[in-house]
C-alpha cells in the first residue's frame, strides 16, 4: 500500500508543476529523441517493458536489473552542419539500485562571427553538452518509478549558460507485458546562469503515453498525448488561408468551434505501430498531427509528408541495430542511428 501511494503521490506532483508550466523556447536539446526507436515511431518517449538501454534515456522508469552493462549509442544528422549523438550505460546495484549514465551532445556547427560594425571576428562553434544519471526502482511487479537528473551546458562562442533539469516518470505494467502506460514530467528544473542576462524557462512538458501489444500478433500500437500542462497548442499563421480577411470577396474564412476543438486535440497526440518479424526484425512508423500542421504550406502544392516518420531495427544475440527518418518538414528529413551492446 505504501508503494501505491508513493505512485500516486508522484502523479500528483506531476500534475501540480503543470498547473505553473509556461510556454517557452530556449534549450531545444531536451526535445531532441534520444533514440532511433523513438524517433522512428515519432514520440517523445516509448513505455514499454523490454529492456531496451535507449528508451531509459527518454523514460527512467523503464530503467531496471536488466540495464546492466548494457551499452548504447546514438547519432542523427540534423540541419546543415547540426548534429547530437549521445553514450550511455547501465550500471546495477544491490545496494543503490539500477542506474543509467549518459552523455548528450548537439553540436550546431561553425559560424562566421561578426561585430556590430559587420567586421569579421573569426569562427566559432555553438554546442550543448547534458550528461545526465538516470535511477529506477520497481515498486512492485506492475509498477515502477525513475528520475533523471540532466544539467544542461550550453557553449555559444563567448556566451555560456547553464541549466539544472530532471524528468520524473511513472510507468505501470500489465501482468502479460502486453500494456503499458507512463506518466511523465520532462524538464523540471531551471537555468543558473543566462546568456546575456535574461532568465529563461526550460521546456517543460507533461506526457502520458501508453503502448499495447496483440496478445496472438507481433504488432505493437502507441499513443502518446504530449504538452497536457497547455491545452491550446495552435498558433495564427498570418500567410495561412484560415481566419483572413478576402478583400475581394470581403468575407473572411474561420473554423468552426468544433474544427478549433478537434485541431487542438490532435496536436497533442502521436500514433505509431510497431511490427516485429520474428523476434529479430522490426519495422516501425509514426504519425505526428501536430508536425504535418505546423510544417504544411498553403502555397505550396506538394504532397506534404511532415509529421510521418518511419525506420527498421535488427537484434542479434549480442546487439541491435535501429535507424529512423522523421519527416519533419519538405526541406530534409534528419536520419537517426542507435546501437546497443548487450555483455
Amino acid at each position: 500500500m505504501v508503494k501505491q501511494r508513493l505512485f500516486i503521490s508522484l502523479l500528483c506532483c506531476l500534475l501540480a508543476g503543470a498547473l505553473q508550466a509556461q510556454v517557452v523556447k530556449s534549450y531545444a536539446i531536451y526535445d531532441i529523441p534520444s533514440s532511433a526507436r523513438t524517433a522512428a515511431l515519432g514520440m517523445d518517449f516509448l513505455s514499454v517493458d523490454d529492456a531496451d538501454l535507449s528508451l531509459t534515456l527518454d523514460n527512467p522508469s523503464l530503467i531496471d536489473e536488466r540495464c546492466h552493462l548494457r551499452f548504447g549509442l546514438n547519432y542523427v544528422g540534423l540541419f546543415g552542419e547540426a548534429k547530437a549523438g549521445s553514450a550511455s550505460m547501465g550500471l546495477h546495484s544491490d545496494v543503490l539500485g539500477d542506474f543509467v549514465f549518459a552523455m548528450r551532445f548537439v553540436s550546431f556547427g561553425t559560424f562566421d562571427g561578426y561585430d556590430e560594425y559587420e567586421v569579421p571576428t573569426g569562427e566559432f562553434n555553438a554546442t550543448d553538452f547534458i550528461p545526465s544519471i538516470g535511477w529506477g526502482k520497481q515498486l512492485n511487479d506492475n509498477l515502477s518509478i525513475g528520475a533523471t537528473f540532466k544539467p544542461v551546458l550550453s557553449f555559444y562562442d563567448a556566451w555560456t549558460s547553464v541549466a539544472l533539469a530532471f524528468d520524473v516518470a511513472g510507468t505501470y505494467r500489465s501482468d502479460s507485458r502486453n500494456f503499458s502506460a507512463t506518466l511523465i514530467g520532462r524538464n523540471i528544473g531551471a537555468q543558473l546562469s543566462r546568456y546575456d542576462g535574461h532568465r529563461e524557462a526550460l521546456p517543460f512538458h507533461l506526457d502520458a503515453g501508453i503502448s499495447y501489444k496483440l496478445p496472438e500478433a507481433p504488432i505493437r500500437f502507441y499513443l502518446q498525448a504530449a504538452d497536457l500542462q497547455r491545452w491550446n497548442l495552435a498558433y495564427y499563421d498570418t500567410l495561412s488561408l484560415v481566419n483572413r480577411y478576402d478583400s475581394y470577396t470581403g468575407e473572411t474564412s474561420r473554423q468552426t468551434s468544433l474544427q478549433r476543438f478537434g485541431d487542438n486535440l490532435f496536436r497533442h497526440l502521436n500514433f505509431a505501430v510497431e511490427l516485429c518479424i520474428g523476434q529479430k526484425i522490426f519495422a516501425r512508423v509514426g504519425y505526428s498531427y501536430r508536425q504535418t500542421r505546423e510544417m504544411r504550406s498553403d502555397v505550396l502544392t506538394n504532397i506534404n509528408l511532415s509529421g510521418f516518420s518511419y525506420g527498421v531495427g535488427v537484434r542479434a544475440r549480442r546487439f541491435e541495430f535501429c535507424y529512423a527518418r522523421n519527416n519533419y518538414h519538405l526541406g530534409q528529413s534528419p536520419n537517426y542511428l542507435s546501437l546497443n551492446f548487450y555483455f
